[in-house]
């Protein structure tokens, strides 16, 4: 319904290698900075969006329950990459495909255990509205409270970050 982040737990020490990867393979904007005191990776993947890896010990890392969906720039480049290491699962029609990763762009080891959906800017619903992008008849949300976010909390990037 438009998230503006979304938050992964993982492992001490990978924050950097995840900035490599998002900012090296795929070309985003990404910043190391803490949310409540604990490292994080905070990653570009489109206009006020962010996926935030935060560093915590917890007893599972198991991220294969989701994925998360995203458009990238240099598509055809980061898929050739992927593909070279073994890292496609599967390709859908209109440029996307479904990536294990992050991983290391140089030997393909994977860094983290999360299922990417990588599609072009190119993809049709690339910029298409993130709220009720599929008509619902009526609104099953409606008796939950509304959310709002203030874009001033979140931190700015630049091409020199």
């Amino acid at each position: 319904m438009g998230l503006i982040y979304v938050d992964i737990l993982v492992q001490p020490g990978i924050a950097k290698k995840l900035t490599k990867f998002y900012q090296g393979l795929l070309r985003a904007p990404v910043l190391i900075d803490k949310i409540n005191g604990e490292n994080a990776a905070i990653c570009t993947v489109g206009p006020h969006q962010y996926l935030r890896f935060i560093e915590r010990e917890i007893g599972n890392y198991n991220l294969y329950d989701f994925h998360v969906a995203y458009n990238i720039t240099n598509y055809n480049e980061a898929r050739d990459i992927a593909a070279s290491h073994g890292k496609i699962k599967r390709e859908g029609t209109g440029q996307v495909c479904f990536v294990d990763g992050p991983f290391d762009s140089k030997n393909g080891k994977t860094i983290l255990e999360l299922q990417q959906e990588w599609r072009s800017v190119y993809h049709s619903d690339f910029m298409r509205p993130l709220v009720n992008r599929w008509p619902i008849i009526s609104e099953p949300f409606s008796d939950q409270a509304e959310l709002t976010a203030d874009l001033a909390d979140f931190p700015k990037f630049s091409a020199g970050k």
